[in-house]
């Protein structure tokens, strides 16, 4: 099977994985794997994460590169090999100031299980903006959630614009009586609000926001759930707000979704604890 890498579209990865930088990547997925063509521009990284699920291969093309894997340091040139076993963390650097890094990646997709696992709370936002096409590809998994009777009744509204989430955070701490960022500074909310007279908004909202957070976490991307909509929404002032981007009707808020990159390392998964599963066969 030939993979035609250069009629595949270039995305662009800003500080990818919690590192510095640019990573340019083009990907190939079937479901079984991701290959990824990568190019690390100068002094840019891939941040320490863990491959709690799965494993990766790095194949050097050209540059100078280096990998820390379980806290050793590993110095690559073209025709090198780095692999990382499941359940080991590393980072992959760009030694070079003047050229870029270019590797190919094989990683085993893990499933949907998996990612439902390792998906956690973030609190601490970097205050970049993450490139539009990574924004849009979160809202998309938020449209292709499930809905009462298929009648996809809500909507979400995407802010990126500082002064407007300003004054969200303001609202949200008035009515949560607290002084703290609600929003833990994220650069972008996504806010889901559906019908108000459709008797299953709440459900239909909340799917909308667990493929959201699913979809954030697996591109590197974290993302809080935070309340507080519904009684947001409910003000003349925010009402008149949606009705100024367009929306028309009557809608009630589910939930916004503080999104970007993270800032710092990714909370660990907690065990489920407690009997909470009972069988009736």
């Amino acid at each position: 099977m030939k993979l035609a890498y250069s009629e595949i579209e270039t995305e662009l990865f800003p500080n990818f994985k919690g590192g510095e930088g640019n990573l340019h990547a083009k990907m190939f997925s079937d479901g079984k794997n991701r290959i990824l063509y990568g190019r690390l521009e100068p002094n840019s990284t891939i941040g320490m994460h863990c491959h709690e699920t799965n494993s990766e291969i790095i194949y050097i093309l050209s540059g100078d590169g280096k990998c820390i894997c379980d806290g050793q340091t590993e110095y690559f040139k073209p025709g090198d090999v780095h692999y990382c076993p499941k359940g080991h963390q590393h980072s992959l650097q760009n030694n070079s100031s003047k050229d870029s890094l270019e590797f190919f990646a094989v990683i085993p997709e893990d499933d949907v299980f998996a990612k439902m696992k390792t998906r956690r709370s973030v609190r601490k936002f970097k205050s970049e903006v993450p490139p539009k096409a990574m924004i849009e590809k979160v809202i998309e998994a938020g449209r292709w959630a499930a809905s009462g009777r298929n009648l996809q009744s809500s909507v979400i509204v995407a802010v990126t614009n500082k002064e407007i989430i300003s004054k969200l955070t303001k609202i949200n701490g008035k009515i949560s009586e607290r002084s703290s960022d609600q929003f833990y500074g994220a650069p972008v909310v996504l806010v889901v609000l559906s019908d108000k007279n459709w008797r299953n908004k709440t459900y239909d909202g909340s799917l909308i926001l667990g493929n959201m957070m699913l979809c954030a976490s697996d591109m590197g991307l974290g993302s809080c759930w935070i309340h507080r909509a519904k009684e947001t929404f409910e003000l003349p002032e925010w009402q008149n707000w949606l009705k100024s981007l367009g929306i028309e009707g009557e809608w009630e808020g589910i939930g916004h979704l503080a999104l970007g990159f993270p800032e710092g390392d990714i909370p660990k998964e907690i065990p489920r604890t407690g009997n909470k599963v009972f069988w009736c066969e």
